[in-house]
């Protein structure tokens, strides 16, 4: 073959090359609409799908490419932690009655899958300790809404069963200075999320103000959000998302306000809008050859250090802080959604190089050997 023939370096260096380009240029894809990627944050779950607040919406959520689920939680009368957003069973289980008033006996007959489809009957009212769980299990992060202040024992109870990492787990304070504090200090390794007070960020001290309490970021209603808060907010260190946006031109709107992450009940529909931005490494604009390759030769590199961006272009496509099989499975089924099973299977596929004739190796040889000699 070709590569393989006793050629001066410099010739060998420039058939591989051509050889890489006419690789990208045949397996090539130009990204013309590629959305920004952000977090992607299932609202109680996939629950555009799936019934809310349930271990199958937690799932179906992480499959399709959700960075963090969103949950509510209650505690039962026996003060166990559940997910829950109302403060009764009526809506979304087969029972009646305050969900305070239930005993854990009771919570575990309750169907939470009918009222949704039938599909799904029989899905029982998980517990925190069964979230977190699956979220570990799934080497995502799990956001609570605590629809209910004292909860702190119990999320502490529920970490330690689970054994989901504290800085896996996100807490939301709602407009409240004194619980966020508290929340801070009992999971300073978490992550307390305010919102509510935007329209006041332009006051002397804002920022500041919840830095010193514990706040890491805020998460806004979309019909509040606006990109001089966004803005502001980042300047400041914060982390910014928004909620509950499950319009596609909505979710675009919200992006190009430069937030960070979103809350949508339908996770996959968000996560489409990135396309092949989500698996383009080296940010040119195209997907082919070269982003499969840094993706494979970057495989099992120690990332720990480095920036969400600087991971991303050594393969972290799923922000774990790690290049591995995951990732490779993330990078086909993105490349199958997009550009087909075919296509995939050319950019594995090895590239023939026709053996050179007798004309070509004489150009080969005695073209550089002319330069060297016109420069003597």
């Amino acid at each position: 073959m070709l590569l393989s023939m006793k050629f001066p370096a410099s010739y060998r260096c420039a058939t591989t090359c051509c050889l890489i380009l006419s690789l990208a240029v045949a397996n090539g894809t130009k990204a013309e609409a590629a959305t920004r990627r952000i977090d992607v944050i299932g609202h109680r779950g996939n629950s555009g799908e799936a019934p809310e607040n349930t271990l199958v919406a937690i799932h179906q959520a992480f499959d399709r490419n959700a960075d963090i689920v969103e949950v509510d939680i209650r505690s039962s009368a026996d003060g166990t932690a559940w997910l829950m957003h109302d403060g009764t069973v009526n809506r979304t289980t087969n029972g009646s009655g305050s969900f305070n008033s239930l005993s854990d006996a009771t919570i575990r007959t309750l169907d939470a899958g009918s009222w949704f489809n039938s599909v799904y009957a029989g899905e029982p009212v998980p517990t925190l300790t069964e979230a977190m769980v699956a979220a570990r299990d799934r080497g995502g992060v799990l956001y609570l809404d605590l629809k209910e202040t004292g909860l702190e024992s119990q999320i502490a109870l529920s970490l330690a069963a689970s054994e989901l990492p504290s800085t896996d787990l996100w807490l939301w304070a709602g407009s409240n200075t004194s619980y966020a504090a508290s929340l801070h200090q009992s999971f300073p390794d978490s992550k307390v999320i305010f919102g509510g007070t935007e329209s006041q960020f332009q006051n002397p001290g804002y920022f500041a103000n919840l830095r010193n309490i514990g706040v890491w970021g805020f998460d806004v209603a979309f019909g509040s959000l606006n990109a001089p808060f966004v803005s502001a907010a980042q300047s400041e260190g914060f982390y910014v998302s928004t909620y509950t946006v499950n319009d596609i031109g909505n979710m675009q709107t919200a992006i190009n306000m430069g937030i960070d992450g979103m809350e949508t009940d339908f996770p996959g529909r968000l996560y489409s809008l990135f396309g092949i931005a989500a698996i383009d490494l080296n940010g040119d604009g195209e997907v082919d050859f070269l982003d499969w390759q840094r993706l494979r030769d970057n495989q099992r590199r120690d990332l720990t250090g480095l920036t969400l961006a600087e991971q991303f272009s050594f393969g972290d496509l799923n922000g774990d802080g790690q290049n591995n099989h995951a990732d490779f499975v993330l990078f086909k089924t993105s490349y199958i959604d997009q550009f087909g099973s075919a296509s995939f299977a050319s950019l594995l596929s090895p590239v023939a190089v026709p053996e050179p004739s007798a004309s070509l190796l004489l150009v080969a040889i005695l073209g550089p050997l002319s330069l060297v000699i016109r420069r003597r």
